[in-house]
């Protein structure tokens, strides 16, 4: 039995405050968290002088892109896509291990210690590159929850393009794929790692309602039923996508969505940005979880999803960074100041957000979406630990070091990180893999990336004219949801989140 004894660390727990205690933990998870607690065993961890905290939760990211900083230009997704995406490199088996270490890597260091990855999966090459995320993130001892990111439409049917003024139809950018066949593939995925690993959770990723057929999300649908899993997917990220949508289906993505059984406890939906009052009460109705990603979408210029209505409205909310080649990074700190800032730029100030309502909903939220009882240090949670130096840190009261953790942290304080009651990471260093490998190995695809620069260029030349022309349509479009400045309304305070069913009374 693998046995931990962390020693006289400041405890910050979302709904404790701040306790110096010891941390027993026994195969993986917290058994008891108390004062002057007797040894039994144990390997033994000074805490003295470190904040004891649960892991950081990345609840959307792309690994396959961890290695992309600073390719992309800044452009709205839909020529973004084009750019990073279809522009890019195409990847081996061992190139999606390469990614996938180097974002867990760069996660572990900054105080993540889980991870939700809808990576994208070649069909031609699944088994391979599927084994080789999730043997990647095994190596590392991250906790992964990893939704193979895949579609059966081509990505330009999903923008409904008008033909330009010489009747020039583009060539397609991703295959068509038959539904019953991406299906036996995500079956297999499931046969091979779904009681593998505590952690490591497989899941299932269409890639976005709008890029999948009827036919295949009904059959996703029905596979994540059948074998009793958890469904990621992106949903109303840009006004274009609502556009689009209420077109082709003459009612919006929500309506089609729940239309197909998608609306439950055991979905998570990327972004979010472009729903109705309406319809964020709809989905925080169902137990769905919705992910914010605030640094993507500024990048993208997708939008501001409504936090503080969410949160008001006990909607399950989440944070991830979003892939690196709209993010530049995979730093969860930084998610948490960036969304800590932007949400005050609009609503009355007595609404807007404060550093512990992000910090507390990203955990909660992050373990609704992977469906484990991570983000807590209490008995009964699993031993998803960080410790972090304390030096810079007031330890007062819980709201101010959280205050002072979100607007001030990026990863230098992080000294020991356990994963599952193991240690992972100590004194910055990773103890299970040979980090100068993975960096060389990092480096030579990037360099093998940068070449790529004129190709990029190349491609996304042939289709930014058309997928402009939608981009101007959609902005001046008068269907348009009813938006945050039209339907906020003062509130003192927010809410406090409900406790998930596993979490102690409070003390």
């Amino acid at each position: 039995m693998n046995k931990l004894l962390i020693r006289g660390a400041t405890i910050l727990d979302p709904f404790t405050p701040l306790l110096r205690a010891d941390i027993r933990i026994a195969d993986g998870w917290i058994v008891e968290v108390d004062q002057s607690l007797e040894p039994d065993g144990e390997e033994e961890i000074d805490g003295r002088e470190r904040i004891a905290m649960p892991g950081l939760i990345n609840a959307h990211t792309h690994s396959g892109q961890s290695l992309d900083r600073g390719t992309s230009l800044n452009l709205p997704l839909d020529l973004w896509m084009v750019w990073s995406i279809y522009g890019g490199m195409e990847q081996s088996a061992d190139d999606a291990y390469t990614t996938a270490a180097s974002a867990a890597l760069e996660m572990l260091r900054s105080g993540c210690t889980t991870v939700l990855d809808q990576v994208y999966i070649p069909a031609e090459d699944f088994e391979a590159h599927a084994t080789a995320v999730m043997t990647a993130y095994e190596d590392l001892g991250i906790r992964a929850a990893v939704a193979p990111m895949i579609q059966d439409r081509d990505f330009l049917e999903s923008l409904q393009l008008q033909a330009g003024s010489s009747g020039e139809r583009l060539d397609q950018l991703s295959p068509n794929y038959e539904p019953k066949y991406l299906i036996e593939c995500l079956s297999g995925f499931l046969d091979s790692w779904q009681r593998r690993s505590d952690m490591l959770v497989p899941m299932l990723g269409p890639t976005a309602p709008q890029r999948c057929s009827d036919e295949f999300l009904a059959l996703v649908a029905r596979l994540a039923r059948q074998r009793r899993v958890r469904v990621h997917t992106h949903l109303l990220e840009t006004k274009t996508q609502r556009l689009a949508g209420e077109r082709r289906y003459g009612q919006s993505l929500v309506d089609h969505l729940e239309a197909l059984g998608y609306l439950t406890s055991h979905t998570s939906f990327a972004h979010g940005v472009w729903l109705t009052p309406e319809e964020y009460r709809r989905v925080g109705a169902s137990g769905a979880t919705i992910v914010h990603n605030p640094v993507s979408n500024m990048r993208c210029g997708s939008g501001v999803m409504p936090l503080q209505y969410l949160l008001r409205e006990h909607v399950s909310v989440a944070l991830g960074s979003d892939g690196a080649a709209s993010n530049d990074a995979q730093n969860m700190f930084e998610v948490l100041k960036v969304a800590s800032m932007l949400h005050t730029l609009y609503g009355d100030f007595r609404s807007w957000p404060q550093p512990e309502d992000l910090w507390r909903a990203s955990l909660l939220g992050g373990a609704a979406v992977v469906g484990k009882p991570v983000g807590r240090i209490a008995p009964g949670s699993a031993a998803d630990i960080v410790l972090l130096r304390s030096e810079r840190y007031a330890l007062s009261s819980r709201p101010h070091l959280v205050a002072g953790l979100v607007h001030a942290e990026h990863g230098e304080s992080v000294d020991t990180v356990v994963v599952g009651g193991r240690v992972v990471f100590r004194e910055a260093m990773s103890t299970r893999v040979d980090e100068r490998a993975i960096r060389a190995a990092g480096h030579v695809f990037m360099e093998r990336s940068a070449v790529l620069f004129e190709s990029r260029r190349s491609t996304y030349s042939r289709y930014e004219g058309q997928i402009a022309r939608s981009i101007d349509e959609a902005a001046i479009d008068a269907l348009e949801p009813v938006r945050w400045w039209q339907w906020e309304s003062p509130a003192v305070g927010l809410p406090e989140p409900e406790k998930p069913s596993w979490a102690p009374e409070r003390r």
